[in-house]
């Protein structure tokens, strides 16, 4: 069974419209790398700036679950200073 990322609210507004069953993937971090490499793909064939959004959702969400204590933010704006 595969699973669809689901962003925007989709479930609150399309539920009453969809039939079927809402499932949450069982490894959200998997499927977040997926989905980047998705939007990646499509930002690298069209160069369309709207593109650059959908990669930072992604990256946003991918980071509150691997860094959900922002320490390595922290790590890595130390070494930006440095830089």
């Amino acid at each position: 069974m595969g699973y669809k990322m689901v962003r925007d609210n989709h479930q609150e507004i399309l539920g009453e419209h969809i039939s079927g069953q809402w499932r949450t993937s069982p490894d959200p971090v998997s499927s977040l790398v997926k989905k980047l490499g998705e939007e990646y793909s499509e930002l690298a064939e069209s160069r369309d700036p709207a593109e650059l959004y959908d990669v930072w959702d992604v990256l946003d969400e991918l980071t509150a679950l691997l860094d959900p204590d922002g320490s390595a933010e922290l790590k890595h704006a130390i070494k930006v200073k440095h830089l």
